[in-house]
């Protein structure tokens, strides 16, 4: 049998859903070798997802922030 065209340990997640993505992969240094994980979010060319990630991430902290009395629904105002 063939070797895969995907390597299946590049399709794992570096994070899981409720955290903020503070990784990414880059192209390994050598053909063969395992991709390299790497602190910090991917730097992106698109000026609007840079903002966003900037507002989203404040929005984030904000909600975090936010106290919750047990009575409450618990919605971020």
């Amino acid at each position: 049998m063939t070797s895969p065209i995907i390597n299946p340990a590049a399709l794992e997640p570096l994070f899981a859903p409720h955290e903020e993505p503070n990784f990414h992969r880059v192209r390994a240094e050598k053909p063969g070798d395992p991709a390299k994980v790497v602190k910090g979010r991917r730097p992106s060319s698109i000026t609007v997802a840079n903002n966003l990630r900037s507002f989203v991430k404040a929005c984030i902290h904000r909600c975090q922030a936010y106290t919750v009395d047990r009575y409450e629904t618990g919605v971020c105002r």
